[in-house]
């Protein structure tokens, strides 16, 4: 179970924030993948608005801890990540075209502390391994428990930082 995991070291604890939902009624669900309608998902988180509340709640729940930002479109991630860093809050985006050198080069100056947030699209739900991930923010709808458990797993890794202070939980902001 997943407290077994935390117990046994495994996983760290989660601290989950919901602040809003965004209403998904009368999205299409995709039957051989199961999760909604990409265009008609993404659609619904274009109201910049939320983008202003993502940065607040990050603000004011995560700040200065490591950001993995799940967008809900490539558009959606690049206007994220133009915001944080117009916020000052060093950001950077990546999706299925950012080739692999720049990928790696984004988590290394992540794990440097020079960039807080990376945002994304449709490359970080999966093998990626970022023990110092201290936060999971979402600005994306999943009809899938499987793939929402796989995404905010990307935060749940046990980490020891420098000065041996150790990672106490991650912040899920959903």
């Amino acid at each position: 179970t997943y407290q077994e995991m935390i117990d046994g070291g495994f996983l760290v604890p989660a601290f989950v924030y919901s602040p809003f939902s965004v209403d998904m009624s009368g999205v299409k669900v995709n039957a051989k993948s199961g999760e909604f309608v990409l265009e008609q998902m993404a659609s619904r988180y274009e109201d910049k608005t939320l983008v202003g509340d993502i940065i607040e709640k990050w603000k004011e729940l995560a700040e200065g801890k490591l950001t993995g930002f799940f967008a809900s479109s490539v558009a959606n991630s690049i206007d994220a990540t133009e915001q944080f860093n117009a916020a000052g809050i060093p950001a950077a985006h990546m999706d299925s075209n950012t080739e692999q050198q720049e990928r790696e080069e984004i988590f290394r100056e992540a794990r440097e502390d020079r960039i807080k947030v990376i945002c994304n699209f449709g490359v970080m739900r999966v093998g990626v391994d970022l023990p110092e991930m201290e936060c999971v923010q979402l600005a994306v709808s999943m009809n899938s428990l499987n793939s929402y458990l796989q995404t905010v797993g990307r935060g749940f890794r046990p980490h020891t930082f420098p000065g041996d202070v150790v990672k106490e939980r991650c912040i899920v902001i959903d």
